[in-house]
């Protein structure tokens, strides 16, 4: 992926996280252009500022984190990188079929949060080519769950990172000439599951 500058909407409701994301995105590159306590807050600057990518916390109060992520990208698609000092893997997932996200639990570092940001850009990238070849956003993000399913597949049983997985789908629907949904749907019934 290449590495360019992006203009990021933070919150968190602890104060430090918030000093830290707005001292800690920069030295990685990026511009913070809101920071906000809450998740009511953070979908006023969404709409107010439209970055590049969300990072923000889960549990804060008048709305979580996963209800903004949610609203937000009913109006603009953002993807959003979730830091939460809670295991909130199944609350995460009910929203995955919504929202382009990557999750990381507390504490992170600057080289967690670098690899966090690149994973939900990457995954952001491709799902925009899934866009171009299904101009309905609801029906793309029910084909990127199918992608998603084929990646994690190929990922485990061949060894491939996230990149190479998207790749050989890719690869497969361009030599069946296919699109990626059914590239991946093959995928996934050539191996039975």
């Amino acid at each position: 992926m290449r590495e360019r500058r992006l203009r990021i909407a933070v919150a968190d409701d602890e104060p430090v996280m918030r000093l830290y994301f707005q001292e800690t995105l920069p030295e990685l590159g990026h511009e913070v252009i809101a920071a906000s306590e809450n998740g009511h807050e953070l979908v006023e600057a969404c709409r107010a500022h439209v970055p590049d990518l969300v990072v923000s916390d889960i549990r804060m109060p008048r709305m979580d984190g996963l209800q903004a992520a949610q609203e937000i990208n009913r109006e603009s698609l953002v993807p959003v990188l979730f830091i939460s000092g809670y295991h909130e893997w199944l609350r995460v997932a009910e929203i995955e079929r919504d929202v382009v996200l990557v999750y990381l639990v507390k504490p992170v570092g600057p080289t967690e949060m670098k690899l966090g940001i690149e994973l939900v850009m990457q995954r952001f990238e491709q799902f925009q080519e899934l866009l171009r070849q299904e101009p309905n956003v609801e029906n793309a993000l029910l084909d990127r769950q199918q992608v998603e399913r084929a990646k994690a597949f190929l990922i485990r049983w061949k060894d491939f990172n996230d990149r190479q997985a998207f790749d050989y789908i890719r690869r497969h629907a361009g030599e069946n000439n296919q699109s990626l949904v059914h590239a991946a749907q093959n995928i996934l019934q050539g191996y039975h599951l």
